[in-house]
């Protein structure tokens, strides 16, 4: 049996690992270190554990600091990583894994330090354009870097690279999903339309979708995944009183989740006719997988602009609408999915060459099978 440790900041990739490796029933035991909190300031409850431990996988709490952009948070921020670091040693020994296969993002960086200081292996997963700096830091000690896109191959070194593409949960491949029970009264004359913030939800996003969903309601059944409550806002309960104020007839045409499941999402993506969408490398893969038109609204201030190079890479070949978050207001929004309504067959067009391979979990565990 191989012992694998799990962690990083992308959670669906991850995920999509555990699923390959049970639906093939590889021996193989997983241990997740993972987040509480998406946003410990705000404790905003992140979806790790749950989603984690329902696929009865261990779920251990562990945390990291973030980078601190100033310099009175450098000496905290250094003790802060000091103390992760040394408990991921602990942990590292504990467990005794095969090896420790991050999916970027700060949280992973003291594990690959420690895995690193004790010989275990690394793989690490870059699900960017572009590349992360916390995937170029843990790239210096890994053992393979696997890439979603053959243009972030420039910024590892060469010969540790392989081109795997982006990890798919397995039901998301699935053709003929379930309806979920709360999806059975939307109206079968109007096409669907997802509205996503990502795995935390978007305050901006949430806010402008409230202020054109009486108008966008009449012609479409509208998915909105909200995100989970902080301790400043509950993003659901919000949209239940602008729910309230709709039309006794459109009503039940929106629905508000906070967290969309996997089977859930799988009938999503399968009824979608478009999607309103932060851009965030998981959820475009996705979303081009599914072949869905989205506007995407990328985060403006994600690390190296990345999410405007991902949703660039649909959009530049005209597969897609890019709304950047400083133009976005309840009148622009409302003429893109005017838009994508208009032309979605042929943005579906435009989409089809652009569609990943759905062997990324497969490709992903032969490199960790080679390296161990």
């Amino acid at each position: 049996m191989k012992k694998i440790i799990i962690s990083g900041g992308h959670l669906t990739p991850a995920l999509a690992l555990i699923d390959y490796l049970k639906e093939n029933k590889i021996d193989s035991e997983v241990i997740f270190l993972g987040r509480l909190y998406s946003q410990e300031t705000d404790k905003q409850e992140s979806q790790e554990k749950k989603e984690v431990e329902k696929r009865k996988i261990k779920f251990v709490p562990y945390n990291a600091p973030r980078p601190s952009k100033t310099i009175f948070g450098k000496l905290p921020f250094l003790f802060k990583l000091i103390s992760s670091y040394l408990q991921a040693i602990f942990l590292l020994i504990k467990y005794h894994p095969k090896v420790f296969v991050s999916f970027g993002g700060y949280l992973a960086v003291p594990i690959s330090i420690a895995a690193w200081t004790l010989g275990i292996k690394i793989v690490t997963h870059e699900q960017t354009v572009t590349a992360g700096q916390a995937n170029k830091i843990i790239g210096k000690f890994a053992k393979k870097i696997a890439l979603s896109h053959e243009e972030s191959a420039k910024h590892f070194p060469k010969e540790k690279v392989v081109v795997t593409g982006n990890p798919l949960r397995p039901d998301l491949v699935n053709a003929k999903p379930k309806r979920p029970t709360w999806a059975k009264d939307l109206s079968a004359d109007k096409p669907t339309l997802l509205i996503t913030g990502g795995n935390q939800g978007s305050y901006i996003i949430n806010t402008t979708i409230s202020q054109v969903l009486p108008k966008i309601i009449k012609t479409w059944n509208v998915i909105h995944a909200c995100g989970n409550p902080t301790n400043k806002i509950n993003y659901k309960a919000e949209l239940n009183k602008v729910k309230d104020n709709l039309p006794a007839g459109h009503r039940k045409n929106y629905i508000i989740k906070e967290w969309l499941t996997t089977p859930e999402l799988s009938w999503v993506y399968n009824v979608a006719d478009g999607a309103v969408s932060r851009s965030g490398a998981n959820t475009v893969q996705e979303l081009n997988f599914a072949q869905i038109p989205t506007i995407f609204i990328p985060l403006p201030f994600s690390k190296g602009n990345e999410q405007l190079l991902n949703a660039k890479n649909i959009t530049d070949k005209g597969a897609g609408v890019l709304l950047e978050q400083k133009n976005l207001n309840a009148e622009t929004l409302l003429k893109e999915i005017i838009f994508i309504k208009k032309h979605q067959k042929s943005l579906g067009r435009k989409l089809e060459p652009l569609k990943p391979s759905a062997n990324g979990a497969a490709k992903l565990w032969e490199i960790i099978e080679e390296i161990t």
